[in-house]
């Protein structure tokens, strides 16, 4: 069959039925361009009437690890659109759970530590309370609505000596932050990650990391498999970095303990019911815990040189992601895909995108 010149004539009236890329009456909406003569901000913003073109969250981080070239499109051509997709509902509820979990330990005289970790090196740590800002938590874990407006103004305004002013603000939403005292009196503060899940294997057990490479000082794992830790580490270091700018920032005795912790929620794998012999429908939700040595002191290096990705007037070239073994045909980031359909719009619809 010939190319028509349209991708969408099979597709049924209404098209926004099938293909929804927010289009506008005057070509296809995207995101703010970045704009380095003015400074980066954290100031509070509804999500809908804010500027957030400086803003660097976790995952436009990874996205630059990833892939350069899709993120200096992102910032310098707003290009991000793709399908609309529905939120993994089932997820949310369940991280929304573990979270109230936690926030009602921290509500309660005296504040007691989670049964989630009995067993672990955590099992008596508690939900760290931030001595002068009750809603520090509420407000940087993300537990109000809009919660990635609210987590922003927490920001670190990123800013290099040779920059005029503020060139990005640095933020991100970790699920949960707990602190503990060691026996020299050194207070420490874990970033905790919750994450949601319906596997069959047990993350972090048998051979989901390398038993060998166990730190006994810490009894963790220093290197994961290929099912688990590879993007949930970069989390982690990622939230890390930034708890560590709080902490100067609010002039904390605190440190960031070098050990971040998921909190794995599987939820109905070993359930053969959906009524579990009752009447009602239910899923059971078993919890495994899994601990991750962590080093960030790449990510601010690796901040430095996403800025100068976003500053250079030219579009970086392709580049292949290393693979797991070093050896083989490079492999490229899925956003390719939309790097290629960028060009194809800008080639055959000038003037369309913004």
């Amino acid at each position: 069959m010939p190319w028509p010149g349209r991708s969408d004539q099979f597709v049924p009236v209404p098209i926004q039925d099938r293909l929804y890329m927010k289009k506008a009456a005057n070509g296809y909406a995207g995101k703010r361009i970045y704009d380095s003569s003015t400074p980066a901000t954290n100031t509070y913003a509804a999500s809908r009437s804010g500027d957030f073109s400086k803003d660097l969250s976790h995952s436009r981080f990874a996205l630059f690890l990833k892939c350069p070239r899709q993120f200096w499109l992102r910032y310098n051509q707003g290009f991000v659109e793709k399908y609309d997709s529905p939120q993994f509902s089932i997820n949310l509820q369940v991280g929304s759970l573990a979270e109230a979990h936690f926030d009602s330990l921290r509500a309660a005289t005296p504040v007691s530590p989670s049964p989630m970790l009995a067993g672990t090196q955590f099992a008596n740590a508690l939900p760290f309370i931030h001595p002068s800002d009750p809603d520090f938590i509420e407000i940087f874990c993300g537990r109000r609505t809009q919660s990635w407006s609210w987590a922003r103004t927490h920001g670190h305004l990123f800013k290099r000596s040779s920059d005029p002013h503020p060139m990005l603000n640095v933020y991100g939403e970790p699920d949960e932050i707990l602190e503990f005292t060691d026996d020299d009196g050194q207070e420490w503060l874990v970033v905790v990650d919750f994450k949601a899940a319906s596997k069959d294997k047990k993350i972090g057990q048998s051979d989901e990391f390398d038993p060998s490479k166990i730190m006994p000082s810490r009894g963790v794992a220093t290197h994961f498999g290929k099912d688990f830790g590879v993007s949930h580490r970069v989390q982690l270091e990622f939230y890390a970095w930034l708890l560590e700018k709080i902490i100067q920032r609010d002039n904390l005795p605190h440190r960031v303990w070098p050990v971040g912790h998921h909190i794995i929620l599987n939820v109905g794998r070993d359930q053969t019911d959906i009524f579990n012999g009752g009447s009602s429908m239910s899923l059971t939700v078993e919890h495994y815990n899994v601990s991750v040595e962590l080093d960030w002191s790449w990510i601010e290096q690796s901040i430095e040189l996403a800025l100068e990705c976003i500053l250079d007037p030219n579009l970086p070239d392709k580049q292949g992601i290393p693979t797991r073994t070093g050896t083989g045909a490079p492999k490229f980031y899925d956003f390719d895909v939309f790097d290629d359909r960028y060009e194809w719009m800008m080639n055959n619809h000038p003037g369309s995108w913004p």
